[in-house]
């Protein structure tokens, strides 16, 4: 049984994958439903992070080179079938990184990378560290931030069971950097309006990354975009059946 990725809508002979990466603390139920909106036999997946979900009793970690590592041997074998990645904040930057590993081991690449709500990992970016934090002052930073719900972050003994897993997530996606390495991988990147998180002048950085042209897609809405407005999820839909078509489909 496969523990870094977990199916939500276990489709036994997928045609397509869509491999999604949740951001800091975060977890499948931002995917449960989008099951719903693409046809049956493409299979949605979300990436298990050590510390959490099944994975619990699992050390958390806290650099993206175990974090890869500790994805790489499930990641395998799903790689048969053609596929995307989907990966919003953290998220994004680990499916960047898996990507960018993918890549060097010659191993299938996704044939499209969607990173929403994060700057490019440029070295010379500057990111708020909020990591290293007392617990009081990195949940009340929690409760400004959003993503986590407020009667979660209320429970003192079920966060002293989490916060270090969430910790350990803001670390990554603090310190993971990456000098310019452009990938053979069209980059799309959703980026909410109101993200204080994200400058948006610098989205065009993600370029540094991808030999192709990215395009950026902007939506109304904070760093949580994805869960409160519609269109992201449209335009994902779109472009997984772009990307789904099969063979026999394609006009040459």
């Amino acid at each position: 049984m496969l523990k870094s990725f977990l199916s939500i809508n276990q489709v036994s002979s997928p045609r397509f994958r869509v491999f999604c990466f949740p951001y800091a603390g975060g977890g499948h139920t931002t995917f449960s439903d989008w099951p719903d909106y693409i046809d049956n036999d493409i299979e949605v997946l979300v990436a298990s992070f050590p510390g959490k979900g099944k994975r619990f009793s699992e050390p958390a970690i806290d650099n993206m080179e175990e974090l890869i590592n500790s994805l790489l041997p499930d990641f395998k074998q799903l790689s048969d079938v053609p596929y995307l990645f989907f990966g919003h904040s953290l998220g994004a930057r680990v499916a960047f990184a898996l990507a960018k590993e993918l890549e060097q081991l010659t191993i299938r690449q996704p044939l499209r990378l969607v990173v929403s709500g994060s700057p490019a990992p440029n070295p010379n970016e500057n990111v708020l560290k909020l990591s290293d934090k007392p617990d009081h002052e990195f949940i009340e930073k929690l409760h400004i931030i959003g993503g986590t719900p407020p009667e979660v972050l209320a429970q003192e003994e079920l966060m002293e069971l989490i916060l270090p897993s969430i910790r350990a997530d803001f670390k990554i996606a603090e310190e993971y950097q990456s000098l310019p390495h452009q990938l053979n991988v069209p980059i799309t990147v959703f980026t909410g309006k109101e993200d204080l998180d994200v400058n948006q002048s610098n989205l065009s950085l993600w370029q540094d990354f991808s030999k192709i042209p990215i395009s950026i897609n902007h939506y109304e809405g904070g760093h949580f975009f994805i869960e409160t407005q519609k269109n992201p999820l449209k335009d994902l839909v779109t472009i997984i059946n772009d990307n789904a078509i099969e063979p026999e489909q394609l006009v040459i």
